[in-house]
């Protein structure tokens, strides 16, 4: 929020100071009549900036995940160069503005009220384009896979309101403000806040696919516990920053690469800032070595209303994940592979304890599902898996088709199988509620699932038999098992 206050208030000024020199100008030459089309062209401007907040939203709402990942990091980058040219431009012209547009009003007066509209929308347009494109770009960047818009929108709204105040006030007289110091130091914070949504930008693109390698993945550090991002703390420091508590070691060089050389030329009041970025930004595109982050283990961050996973990219392989319960609530943790197939889980982890499990995962695209109260779909995170690795899928030795209703299986009796030997498990509810089947071995310790399955949808699992023994099968929703939902069969 604070950054997109931030945002609002800088470019709303900005453009309110636009409207307060026009609409002097108008009034001091006895044009009143002119300022009609001139308040047309000002709305206008402002109902296209909407318009384009409201199609970047829904074209990134229609793409698969890939395709918005790419489109986040696009537009996140786009928008950087934006709000960076704005900054030494304003810089540049402030002296002058009033000027330019008091001449271009003169030649839109003496050509008729359609010119004025144009005028007044294209003065307007400039800041509006350029303030819908930033922040719906910081927006993401704060709210992340997992979190909300509401806090980003209402701080750019508080800001733009400001603003509208301050440029109110201003035209009246009623305030003295500096605006040398106000956009010296409001630019300032736009150059930090911009680092941060480019690093973003970057890791949106990473998400995406589109940059690939150990370099692009390796991580700089992990404070995930020292930090947690549902902490009002680290809450803060990514509606600010757009902190990230496990950042990987490219993300780190942009920021750095991007922060300390334009804030340099800004203060040095030098302008040619993107002649000497762009040999910077072909440096980092070029580089291609370092170790990869293969086996790190992965803070999952739950609550009772979000699910946050410190890395959402992985190498192929084993993983460790520690699961923090920030919530009030019992919970369990899912690992889903497309189609909702359980790769694993870790149930009953006590609000305020933590625990560990692993996954062994291959390429793929998968989902971490924190499910507050054991129950219902979970909280989901996407997470993306790439490189050699990880389980290899056997062919099933055999299938067996069950039916689960209230409150037994069908389909299970007389199981009797050899170690080694890999089943493929197909289950169809046929209840009106949910039901799950879970497997575990002779240790007591789970094997694999079908999870929670809607009533009328099915799912399968496959499992290879390491140890013979006596395995016991339950649904582990609710009091199912105890009302008859349970069985064994025996591994030879």
């Amino acid at each position: 929020m604070p950054a997109n206050f931030l945002i609002g208030l800088r470019e709303g000024l900005e453009a309110s100071l636009v409207v307060g020199i026009l609409v002097a100008y108008l009034v001091r030459t006895g044009n009143r009549a002119a300022l009609r089309p001139l308040w047309a062209g000002v709305g206008i401007a402002i109902v296209a900036s909407l318009g384009v907040g409201a199609l970047l939203t829904f074209t990134s709402r229609s793409l698969t995940f890939s395709a918005q990942e790419a489109f986040g990091g696009t537009m996140s980058l786009v928008a950087v160069a934006f709000v960076t040219w704005m900054v030494f431009w304003m810089r540049r012209t402030a002296r002058s503005i009033k000027g330019e547009l008091e001449g271009r009003l003169d030649a839109a007066l003496a050509t008729g009220a359609r010119a004025l509209v144009v005028t007044a929308f294209l003065a307007v347009a400039r800041e509006g384009l350029e303030t819908a494109l930033f922040l719906w770009s910081t927006a993401q960047a704060a709210s992340g896979a997992n979190g909300s818009t509401t806090g980003p929108v209402i701080g750019a709204t508080l800001g733009i309101l400001t603003a509208t105040v301050l440029g109110w006030l201003l035209y009246k007289r009623a305030v003295k403000l500096n605006l040398a110091k106000f956009f010296t130091v409001t630019g300032a914070l736009l150059v930090v806040v911009a680092a941060g949504v480019l690093a973003y930008g970057f890791h949106d693109l990473l998400e995406a696919g589109v940059l690939k390698g150990a370099f692009f993945e390796h991580k700089a550090f992990d404070v995930s516990h020292a930090i947690p991002p549902s902490s009002w703390y680290g809450t803060l420091l990514k509606g600010i920053f757009n902190f990230r508590p496990d950042p990987t070691v490219f993300e780190v060089i942009v920021y750095l690469l991007y922060l300390v050389p334009v804030l340099y030329l800004f203060f040095r009041g030098s302008a040619p800032v993107f002649r000497t970025m762009a040999p910077v930004a072909a440096a980092l595109l070029l580089v291609g070595c370092a170790s990869s982050s293969k086996g790190a283990t992965i803070a999952i961050n739950a609550s009772d209303t979000t699910c946050e996973v410190s890395a959402t990219r992985l190498d192929a392989g084993a993983h460790t994940f520690h699961v923090s319960n920030d919530g009030k609530d019992v919970t369990e943790v899912y690992v889903y592979a497309e189609g909702d197939k359980v790769v694993t889980e870790k149930e009953n982890i006590g609000p305020g304890t933590s625990a560990d499990f692993t996954a062994d995962l291959a390429a793929g695209h998968y989902q971490v599902a924190c499910k507050p109260g054991q129950k219902g779909d979970g909280i989901r995170t996407d997470i993306h898996v790439s490189g050699s690795g990880g389980p290899t899928a056997k062919a099933a030795d055999t299938e067996v088709e069950l039916e689960a209703k209230e409150y037994a299986f069908e389909g299970l009796s007389g199981l009797s199988y050899k170690t080694g030997q890999t089943v493929k498990f197909e289950m169809e509810n046929k209840g009106s509620i949910q039901h799950e089947f879970e497997v575990f071995g002779p240790d007591g310790k789970a094997i694999g699932e079908i999870g929670p399955t809607d009533a009328g949808k099915d799912g399968e699992v496959v499992l290879t038999f390491a140890s013979a023994g006596t395995y016991r099968y339950a649904c582990g929703i609710d009091d199912h098992e105890a009302r008859g939902m349970k069985g064994t069969f025996t591994v030879a």
